[in-house]
């Protein structure tokens, strides 16, 4: 008796709930949930402890010591074709171990059994589902379910971080990062390309009602800026996260444009549209465009307060920005008749306005290393490229030049953006010349570095334009 291709026994199931429960810390987060709602799979010993539809296994020493409890709690095994044994692909196929084990026999023959082969086995079966996992079954089942059509994932128990759930203490000396790994979260920019791949709904049970939404301060020109921007929020970020460029959302909002002729840059007063685009409800963050995320933006969404609008602190040396922060849009309600006709009849008021947020109490506990101007360490968690003339995709000399290069050339090989928009810009006159011999292959090829950069002299960046606009006013 041969297993049951995982894809197509899910096939009529893809569009229900899912959801995926592991060992960690948000184990906990389901205790004394009703489940009955979700197809539920549980990872290696979470078995002992739920019922589940599916149990998930990548070793077989894992299910050998579930093995009466896979029986008994779950409708059906889930196992690579080739099961690990030892931390090591086995050269024995579930059927090979099913001819030594009575429970695994008994769930082969009543049809129990559902496969699919892992990339770690050279040896492939045709008519099975090959899934590249490298690091943890989390991971694992996540692309297991995208790539069978499953589009909606709750999670409980996937966790970053070195621990368990307390539930799962006796597997500490046992079981915990026994592969050689130092940490759990070393999966979570594969969960993050999957969500990007595949475009998952994929949310922490805890968070199912929540949405974790980002608004994009963005002009004409800034396309690519806010591709690479939302590609490093989300990579960095292990749960979809709605991220929205609000010049495209405002392009036809009437009362929005009215606003252009009083704003420095294009962009300026958009994030006061942020409460009504979220019909005042849930949190939101905002951002300008031209920044790089490099930590999980869900930390930002911790700051919360009891005012509503919760800021970034100064960076050393520089002027207090709003250019990040978090708005619960329940709570804060700008009048934008009242600031529009405010500046219509004194345009000095602009900055003012920008500056307090329109005179909005603002509690600016958010630490100065999610707005890092121009700085870049270990501790930055967001870097704002905020000194326009150097910004990397108009000036080829940045000093942080290849961080951002480095995010926009992972965002091609993800398909996020492509070289057809880089060179559409560049006829635009949106992008520097040089930026395609950063990113094109062939051009790196046939042109020396040190002409890479000849284009560029005649190149006139998009702020000057701006500029120019504002200063004969």
């Amino acid at each position: 008796m041969k297993p049951i291709c995982f894809k197509k026994f899910i096939s009529d199931l893809a569009t229900k709930n899912w959801l995926i429960i592991g060992k960690g810390p948000s184990f906990n987060d389901i205790d004394k949930e009703d489940l009955s709602s979700f197809q539920t799979i549980s990872l290696n010993h979470v078995i002992k402890l739920k019922k589940v539809m599916y149990s998930h296994f990548i070793d077989y020493d894992a299910f050998l010591d579930c093995q009466d409890s896979v029986l008994e709690n779950a409708e059906f095994l889930v196992m690579p074709f080739y099961p690990h044994l030892n931390n090591e692909v086995s050269k024995k196929s579930i059927i090979e171990f099913a001819q030594e084990n009575k429970i695994l026999n008994k769930l082969l023959n009543e049809k129990r059994v559902l496969s699919y082969d892992l990339i770690s086995s050279k040896i492939r079966t045709p008519e099975l589902l090959l899934i590249d996992g490298l690091f943890f079954s989390g991971e694992v089942v996540i692309k297991l379910l995208a790539a069978s059509g499953v589009t909606n994932i709750l999670t409980a128990g996937i966790d970053g971080g070195q621990s368990y759930s307390h539930a799962f203490s006796d597997l500490n000396e046992k079981t915990l990062l026994n592969n050689n790994q130092t940490t759990f979260s070393i999966q979570n920019q594969e969960i993050s390309r999957t969500i990007i791949h595949y475009n998952l709904n994929l949310q922490r049970f805890k968070d199912r009602h929540l949405k974790y939404r980002v608004f994009v301060g963005a002009e004409e020109g800034q396309e690519l800026a806010f591709k690479v921007l939302k590609y490093s929020i989300q990579i960095n970020t292990p749960c979809t996260v709605e991220v929205h460029n609000l010049g495209v959302l405002l392009q036809d909002n009437q009362l929005y444009r009215q606003f252009g002729d009083f704003a420095r840059t294009p962009f300026s007063f958009q994030r006061f549209f942020i409460p009504e685009l979220c019909h005042f409800q849930g949190l939101a963050v905002y951002v300008d465009s031209d920044m790089q995320v490099f930590s999980d933006i869900r930390e930002l969404f911790s700051y919360n307060t009891d005012t509503g609008l919760s800021s970034v602190q100064a960076t050393p040396g520089r002027d207090e920005q709003n250019s990040v922060f978090l708005v619960d849009s329940s709570k804060i309600r700008w009048d934008l008749q009242k600031i529009l006709k405010a500046i219509q009849e004194d345009g000095t008021i602009y900055k003012q306005i920008l500056k307090t947020l329109d005179e909005t109490p603002i509690v600016r506990n958010i630490p100065y290393h999610w707005n890092s101007l121009e700085h870049y360490s270990n501790e930055t968690r967001l870097i704002h490229y905020t000194d326009m003339p150097t910004q990397p995709w108009i000036y080829a000399g940045h000093k942080h030049e290849n961080v951002w290069l480095n995010s926009l050339n992972d965002s091609i090989r993800e398909g996020v953006v492509n070289s057809g928009e880089i060179l559409k810009g560049i006829r635009a006159q949106y992008l520097r010349p040089s930026l395609a011999w950063d990113v094109l292959p062939d051009l790196k090829k046939r042109i020396p570095s040190i002409l890479k950069r000849r284009h560029d002299k005649k190149f006139t960046a998009p702020y000057l334009h701006y500029l120019n606009k504002w200063q004969t006013k």
